[in-house]
């Protein structure tokens, strides 16, 4: 039966800089040390590490609000939602802010749960916050 990745992230940026690093083909390919392409219009195609994740960008998720920003994708038969919550406040280290990602990454099959649990930490999260501090 499938399964379900959530994760919440939080980096020392805004969480508008977040979504530009993932929207955004030239900063997300830098952020994950791989190329990306991510189309700004809806249905577009995206892709990411070099072509081995490929899907459409969806329309943004019904009823959101103003204090998040929403991007829809669907790769293959998985489904990926990426909220970035508006809710941040100033650090102590130079008051740029913090941004928390809630990722739900659904229809997981069970033979893949663990690596791709494991992989979004290894070949997202943590080049993310690699590039957030060269961009500092």
């Amino acid at each position: 039966m499938p399964k379900t990745i959530e994760q919440e992230i939080t980096f020392s940026a805004p969480p508008e800089e977040l979504f530009n690093i993932y929207m955004d083909s030239t900063k997300h390919s830098k952020a994950i040390g791989a190329k990306a392409v991510i189309s700004k219009i809806v249905r577009g195609k995206i892709s990411s590490h070099d072509g081995l994740h490929q899907g459409k960008k969806l329309p943004n998720y019904p009823g959101s609000n103003d204090s998040s920003i929403l991007a829809w994708f669907r790769l293959e038969e998985m489904r990926f939602r990426f909220d970035f919550d508006f809710n941040f406040y100033k650090t102590k280290k130079g008051g740029r802010g913090n941004g928390q990602l809630n990722m739900v990454h659904a229809n997981v099959p069970d033979d893949q749960y663990s690596g791709l649990k494991q992989g979004w930490n290894d070949f997202y999260w943590k080049p993310w916050e690699q590039y957030l501090n060269t961009v500092k």
